[in-house]
């Protein structure tokens, strides 16, 4: 069966390929407008969508739609799309936890029924002082990294002072252990 991963990240692939899986990846067109703050409703009602339009172009394939956020105080916190905008995140996380919230969602093609859920790692940056998150910026392309951190990079996590939760959903955007991808093997 073949397994279709419905994201605009590309980091979920690398994790299932590692475990033997050979997914097919289609970008979905994110819906136009979705104005809630709270994470469950906006992860909701984007994996809905990602879904539908997962349905009409692989209807024969077994379906994962992921999405991942970051919240901050019970709040989502949009992407930032200037450096600017994610030194000013960086230095609000400073000495702060911030949680990693991935929803999912699989459409197994011979059934109906859809099952969701999501993941919460929690992040805790140490105290870090400015010029060090200023200089992390400048080196690193943290617009286009969906956690403003890349995981891929040791310099990461001198800066974090702890990971409560899936180390999975950290490194991959992908809480493996809490899916049942089962019927693909």
């Amino acid at each position: 069966m073949e397994l279709v991963v419905l994201s605009p990240l590309t980091s979920s692939l690398k994790l299932l390929k590692l475990l033997g899986y050979t997914p097919r990846h289609l970008v979905p067109v994110p819906p136009e407008a979705i104005y809630t703050l709270d994470p469950a409703d906006f992860g909701q009602e984007i994996l809905k969508d990602y879904l539908a339009q997962g349905r009409t172009a692989y209807h024969r394939a077994y379906l994962l739609g992921l999405t991942t956020v970051l919240v901050y105080r019970q709040r989502r916190l949009k992407p930032p799309h200037y450096k600017m905008d994610a030194l000013n995140l960086l230095k609000l996380f400073s000495g702060h936890t911030f949680s990693i919230m991935t929803y999912w969602a699989t459409k197994h093609p011979r059934y109906q029924a859809i099952t969701q859920g999501s993941a919460e790692t929690k992040i805790t940056l140490k105290a870090i002082q400015n010029s060090v998150l200023t200089g992390y910026v400048n080196d690193h392309d943290v617009v286009k990294s969906p956690l403003i951190l890349d995981p891929t990079d040791p310099q990461v996590f001198t800066l974090i002072q702890q990971i409560e939760g899936s180390y999975a959903n950290f490194l991959y955007q992908l809480p493996i252990e809490k899916i049942d991808l089962s019927d693909l093997k």
